[in-house]
């Protein structure tokens, strides 16, 4: 099974002593670095989420969460396998029950691309001859690229255009560089975001969580 958590996270600061109370050392360091107050405000608000729904996972407190991370580094916490994602005002994080399938997931809030067809040209090769082509169609075939390059390990390191994910949803891929197989699908239900997922092997059940901030604090 994969499990898909998606949070609301506040548009305002009501409820950022919550969530800077439950950060790190080294996550407040990064916190006070922050000069736009809302890039600041985002960071707190994904970091408790990342912090509270992994801690209920593995079974221990916020505060002692140790999470392996760096520049280029899928994050790690022991015995989980796990990848996050955020837009605008929405958290995701996915979560493998089987910590030895890889996973990687991305969010997208619904809304315009005003350059839409220089990023098709640019990273989305396979959209290029699309009669449907929309901002809703490019971002979907976007959450679901990022996804399997986050599920690899490797992210935007790897320029986009250069793996070409069926739109077929739900879909098995494997790149020429990297022959394991994953599974990639999307889900477009919510009316403010979306959400694709990629993971190792077979299909498998996907059950998805919509939650508030306020519900976790």
């Amino acid at each position: 099974m994969i499990g898909l958590t998606t949070v609301r996270c506040p548009g305002d600061d009501r409820l950022i002593r919550d969530a800077t109370e439950l950060l790190s050392r080294d996550e407040l360091d990064r916190h006070a670095k922050f000069i736009n107050p809302e890039a600041r405000r985002a960071f707190a608000y994904r970091r408790a989420a990342r912090r509270l729904l992994l801690s209920r996972r593995v079974g221990i407190s916020p505060a002692a969460l140790e999470v392996q991370e760096g520049d280029f580094i899928k994050p790690r916490v022991e015995g989980l396998s796990f990848n996050c994602s955020a837009s605008g005002n929405f958290f995701l994080l996915a979560i493998a029950e089987n910590s030895d399938i890889e996973v990687g997931a991305d969010v997208e809030t619904r809304r315009n691309v005003p350059e839409l067809q220089m990023l098709v040209s640019d990273h989305m090769p396979e959209l290029k001859n699309s009669a449907l082509l929309d901002a809703a169609v490019f971002l979907e075939a976007w959450t679901r690229k990022e996804a399997y390059l986050k599920a690899l390990g490797v992210g935007l390191s790897v320029e986009p255009s250069e793996v070409a994910i069926p739109l077929t949803n739900p879909c098995a891929f494997s790149s020429a560089t990297d022959v394991r197989s994953f599974t990639i699908e999307s889900f477009s239900d919510a009316t403010d975001y979306l959400v694709a997922v990629a993971y190792e092997g077979v299909r498998r059940p996907v059950v998805q969580t919509e939650l508030d901030f306020a519900a976790l604090v």
